[in-house]
């Protein structure tokens, strides 16, 4: 599963609490920082909370009611979206030229 989030998202690296060794039926996502929405995944009984930031003291109130939190940074979560919604706005908007950055990146650096 981390494998295919990190190809999906296109990081190399992920932050995550919780259970590891679950199967996934019922996932919950949010790009950027979500800890509001926490209480909806809970109460969806999600076994996945992805999304870009996330609180000590939720991941640990998720972790603690079984489900794992799986964290890629603020940007990154959002950058994945953009890209879905430029496809999506081309396709309702043709000939209007969209422009993706390529100078943008998580200002995050792992070492």
């Amino acid at each position: 599963m981390y494998e295919r989030i990190k190809r999906g998202l296109e990081v190399d690296h992920l932050h995550f609490a919780g259970p590891t060794d679950v199967t996934i039926k019922r996932a919950a996502v949010c790009a950027g920082a979500c800890g509001d929405l926490l209480n909806d995944a809970l109460a969806e009984k999600a076994e996945l909370y992805l999304t870009g930031e996330m609180r000590h003291h939720d991941a640990i109130r998720a972790a603690r009611a079984g489900t794992t939190v799986v964290c890629v940074l603020h940007s990154n979560s959002e950058r994945a979206v953009m890209k879905r919604l430029k496809a999506r706005l081309e396709e309702k908007l043709p000939g209007l030229p969209l422009l993706l950055s390529r100078a943008d990146r998580d200002p995050f650096e792992f070492r």
